[in-house]
Parts: structure tokens; sequence; C-alpha cells
């Protein structure tokens, strides 16, 4: 009985500052195995691409090396593209933000890792590009555009395409395996 009051109170002390100690008896295998079959609302899902081709605002069409597709919860996505930048040295992302079509179904996620059966349609709202020196450090702030398009994703096929208010065009489509 004495050590359950001393876990009972260190959990106690410890819930004011928003923290409380497990048990040494929890420590185990057995909590440090996945819960099977719960899914979660966030992750991300890394295909692997076979060619991938973006633009970034103003330029010409040039190749991207993945794509990154971050479901940030059931219903709002982010869509990336890095690749490289404009210069010789310079990487550049370009990224899509949007929300789940009504029509579609979100991207199922265990462990922050997401799959998904049917076509996923995206509404986008936001279109961003961040450039990076050989580094990897941001070489200024993303710019940011409000925009409308949409993103699909297919088991075989992303595209991406938008336009902002002000007239700037983005397109960015790669082929999976």
């Amino acid at each position: 009985m004495l050590v359950l009051s001393v876990r009972a109170t260190t959990c106690a002390l410890m819930r004011a500052l928003l923290v409380c100690v497990v048990p040494p008896v929890l420590v185990g295998p057995v909590a440090a195995a996945p819960v099977q079959g719960r899914a979660e609302p966030f992750g991300r899902w890394q295909p692997q691409v076979v060619e991938c081709q973006r633009n970034l605002e103003g330029s010409a069409p040039a190749a991207c090396g993945a794509v990154l597709v971050d479901q940030r919860s059931a219903g709002v996505f982010r869509v990336s593209w890095p690749g490289s930048g404009s210069s010789p040295g310079l990487a550049s992302v370009l990224t899509f933000v949007g929300i789940l079509n009504g029509s579609s179904e979100p991207m199922v996620c265990r462990q922050a890792i997401c799959s998904f059966a049917k076509p996923i349609e995206i509404t986008l709202s936001t279109v961003s590009q961040t450039v990076f020196d050989s580094r990897g450090v941001a070489s200024s702030l993303p710019s940011a555009w409000p925009a409308s398009g949409s993103c699909r994703l297919e088991q075989a096929r992303i595209r991406c395409e938008a336009r902002a208010l002000s007239g700037e065009t983005w397109t960015a489509v790669a082929q999976l395996r």
C-alpha cells in the first residue's frame, strides 16, 4: 500500500506540472507495443516517385525529387514538392494546402504513417514557396498566396493545380510506383 500511495502522490504532484510519471510496472514491452486497429487523424504518406515535375511561380516546369502528403487532421492536407531551386546550390519546396473535398474520405493513419484506398480530392486555399541554401537553411521567409485549385491523390498519380487571385499559376504532377 505504501508503494501505491507514493505513486499516487508522485502523479498528483506531477499533474500540477502537467506531467505524470508512469509507474515502472507499465514501462515494459507491453506499454511499448503499438495499439492495433486504432487510427489517428494525422500523419504522412510519402509515395515512391517515378517521375515528378512542378513549376515555381514565374518559372518553367522543372523536376522535383519527392512528394510529401501530410494530413494535419482528418480534413486538412499539405502536399509538398521539394526540388532544386532556381540557381545552383539552392533547393526549394512548393507547398499546396487545402481541405478534403466533401466527397472524399481522409487517409487512414497509424503511428503517423498514412494510406488510402480511394482517390482523394483536396480543395486548395493556399500555395507557398520556400527557398533553401546549400546548408538547408531557408534563405528568406516563405512566399505565400491565397489560391484556388485542387489536388487529386491516386495510388499511381498525384496532381495539384492552383491559381492565385493575382493570376500566378502552379502545377505539380508525379507518377508513382
